[in-house]
């Protein structure tokens, strides 16, 4: 696991109470099943924003990037990524 990704794992590790290592063997989890409610989920975002240094637009503030942890890392990254070559 790369460290970025580690990263992130470990911030949704602090916020779910779950371990870090089942959470990177279980990317398609769900928030909700790794222990993420809805409120977490916004303290989550402004975590993950400033641990990457990304801001995460509302146009990305859909279902679909919380459908599991794997679904919002491709977000994150995507996101970094742009930034990066901006």
């Amino acid at each position: 696991m790369n460290n970025e990704l580690q990263k992130f794992i470990s911030i949704i590790s602090k916020k779910s109470g779950a371990k870090e290592d089942y959470l990177a063997s279980n990317m398609l989890l769900s928030l909700t099943d790794a222990g993420i409610d809805s409120l977490a989920s916004i303290s989550l975002l402004f975590e993950i924003e400033d641990a990457f240094g990304i801001t995460i637009d509302d146009e990305f503030l859909t279902p679909e990037t919380f459908q599991s942890i794997n679904t919002l890392w491709d977000v994150v990254q995507s996101i970094a990524n742009k930034q990066i070559v901006c």
